[in-house]
């Protein structure tokens, strides 16, 4: 276990240190990426809140449901006090462990919104799948799963979010500009994709990657840009088989559609 999963850490980190602090980014530098994965009526979870103003900044852009857990109650308290000193008391704050939030019901959010928080359990990852679990259980059934991150898709995030998530899900990711050169950062989604009894895709928001399946070059493991169209509909590809086609230039667009 790493410093950063010890609960005595960030207790001392927090009593320490009471200001704000942005782990890779500030929020304003990702928002509006943010916000077009997001809609002003969902309710939106923020895991491993810390001390960070995601949630003001997507209060101030009306989103007015949002709750914030964190393990720490040192942390929890800060930002309790913090909102009730700038108005933002609307906003929720929960003492809970990402492995284990036990207070919050299944299927209660339509969003969780994650700004490095598994980044801190790569080295982990019991705790990791743990974390993804739980993220799972309480999403509901049309939720998604928006995640920042330093790791790159491959080989790291990818893998593990296809080998952990219990059910169908499609996986999108872009990169975000930074100033900083020696770091790359990622924004992933991650949807519950639906299939039917013979594991065909079949939403409307699948239909294209389902015309994709048709073409025999793209049945190789990696990734599948979604810019471009394909054949005639096939069955999907059998279970954990990725889809791979088009380049891999930065910056652009992705999706992996993984099976279980």
């Amino acid at each position: 276990m790493t410093f950063f999963e010890r609960r005595e850490y960030w207790d001392d980190r927090y009593t320490t240190d009471t200001e704000p602090f942005e782990w890779l980014l500030p929020p304003a530098n990702f928002k509006e990426a943010m916000s077009t994965m997001l809609r002003s009526e969902m309710s939106i979870l923020i895991i491993g809140a810390g001390s960070s103003t995601l949630a003001e900044e997507l209060y101030i852009s009306n989103f007015h449901k949002l709750t914030n857990v964190d393990f720490s109650p040192v942390c929890i308290e800060l930002l309790n006090e913090r909102y009730e000193r700038l108005g933002f008391e609307r906003i929720k704050n929960v003492v809970q462990d990402i492995c284990d939030m036990n207070e919050l019901a299944d299927g209660s959010y339509d969003a969780v919104v994650d700004k490095a928080t598994l980044d801190c359990l790569l080295c982990d990852e019991t705790r990791f799948g743990l974390a993804l679990a739980q993220i799972d259980r309480v999403l509901n059934a049309d939720g998604v799963y928006v995640m920042l991150s330093i790791a790159p898709p491959e080989p790291l995030i990818l893998p593990l979010l296809v080998g952990t998530l219990g059910t169908t899900w499609a996986v999108e990711w872009r990169q975000v500009p930074t100033s900083d050169i020696a770091n790359e950062l990622f924004l992933y989604t991650a949807r519950r994709v639906p299939v039917s009894p013979n594991s065909l895709l079949r939403q409307s928001d699948a239909e294209h990657a389902q015309r994709r399946l048709s073409d025999p070059s793209a049945r190789v493991g990696g990734v599948e840009d979604t810019g471009a169209s394909g054949g005639d509909d096939e069955a999907a590809p059998s279970a954990r088989q990725r889809v791979h086609r088009g380049d891999n230039k930065r910056g652009s667009s992705k999706r992996l559609i993984a099976q279980q």
